[in-house]
């Protein structure tokens, strides 16, 4: 599981032609960024942030 999600993580930074995660965590909390994968990772991220906070 944790392989497929490094290898989707690959494809979008490809996509967004970045190199490193903290180069796309950059992009994610830049709220000027509305390109739609960027928006899409940010919904994911407070999904995810849900999750963890009520023990899913």
């Amino acid at each position: 599981m944790e392989e497929a999600f490094n290898n989707g993580l690959d494809q979008i930074k490809r996509d967004l032609g970045v190199q490193t995660d903290q180069e796309l965590f950059l992009l994610i909390n830049n709220p000027h960024i509305n390109h739609p994968l960027i928006v899409q990772l940010r919904e994911m991220m407070k999904y995810m942030k849900v999750v963890e906070s009520n023990g899913i």
